[in-house]
């Protein structure tokens, strides 16, 4: 056999091995050390990529065809993100979601951002007393706030007359929740959340009962809702699928990518194009159609500015 064969037939196992992973864990991932394997697809793509080359090198047409199999399976995890939705809604509002990181020290980026973006809603997360001042000089474009100096912060150019505020509820942890904001003549509920990062097993676990308090508060709520949030787990992990399915919440991203925004700051070093494919998603903007529907128009990741996350930036419409 020669050698170009064998390297073929390691790298097929490799890469069946790397789908049994890709698939497993998004599919039976509960547990804590299982379920982080689920957030890398878009990594095991690319080394599927890598080892599908060094399967073509043997020139051995059965095994090509199970590596292109099983590399299908792992494109599709991703593809799917980028088949496009009906969008044809009248323009309502642009939404900014954004984690601003604990040790950030270049506000002066994300207040550019912001004036840039100029949404209608602004969220925040892991804020600082001195970084709370700096958001605070957004009054003029965003003159109403919600949750102060606190890990979800939300500002917004509507008034908050008649609405009703939880703020950082014991059930609802570094969240905030607007029910009934108006533009006018139509009223929805605007959720800011940051769940626990599961760096150990305990706040994993925190993390997982945050969500199931969310969905069971969201699933029973009829109200047209928007969320952003740092939600600490990526679309691809089980209890992503559960949330989602009992919040009947639809992802801005469908339709506009898989747009990861996560990765260690010093990835964010690194050359701006390798960026994508050392992250994760795990910032969202979702929305929920109630007495009128909604529907994004674009969704789309904002520049860098000082943080391990990348803002996301949606805007969302209503079918007439």
């Amino acid at each position: 056999m020669a050698w170009t064969e064998k390297l073929a037939i390691i790298a097929l196992g490799l890469l069946i091995c790397l789908v049994s992973m890709a698939v497993g864990s998004s599919v039976w991932g509960y547990t804590y050390l299982i379920e982080r394997l689920s957030h890398f697809q878009i990594q095991y793509w690319v080394v599927s990529l890598i080892l599908l080359g060094l399967i073509a090198i043997g020139q051995r047409k059965r095994l090509l065809l199970l590596g292109l199999v099983c590399i299908s399976i792992l494109s599709a995890n991703l593809l799917t993100w980028y088949l496009p939705t009906n969008h044809q809604s009248t323009p309502l509002l642009k939404v900014l979601s954004c984690n601003v990181w604990v040790y950030n020290q270049n506000y002066p980026a994300l207040l550019d951002l912001v004036r840039k973006e100029h949404p209608d809603i602004a969220m925040f997360y892991e804020i600082t007393p001195p970084g709370q001042q700096q958001l605070d000089t957004l009054k003029d474009i965003l003159p109403f706030a919600v949750g102060r100096n606190s890990q979800a912060v939300v500002y917004t150019k509507f008034d908050l007359n008649g609405t009703r505020v939880l703020f950082n509820s014991p059930k609802y942890h570094n969240t905030t929740i607007i029910e009934n904001l108006r533009r006018g003549d139509r009223a929805f509920t605007v959720v800011a959340t940051h769940p626990s990062s599961p760096h150990s097993k305990q706040q994993f676990l925190a993390r997982n009962e945050q969500l199931d308090n969310l969905a069971e508060y969201l699933s029973s709520s009829a109200a047209p809702l928007i969320m952003g949030g740092d939600f600490n787990v990526s679309m691809w992990s089980p209890f992503y699928h559960k949330f989602v399915e009992k919040s009947r919440l639809d992802n801005a991203r469908q339709g506009f990518g898989v747009i990861p925004t996560w990765s260690p700051i010093k990835i964010r070093a690194l050359p701006e194009f390798l960026q994508p494919w050392l992250s994760v998603p795990i910032d969202y903007i979702f929305t929920r159609s109630g007495k009128f529907e909604l529907r994004t128009i674009s969704m789309k990741a904002g520049s860098y500015i000082g943080s391990d996350h990348l803002p996301v930036i949606a805007e969302i419409g209503v079918v007439e």
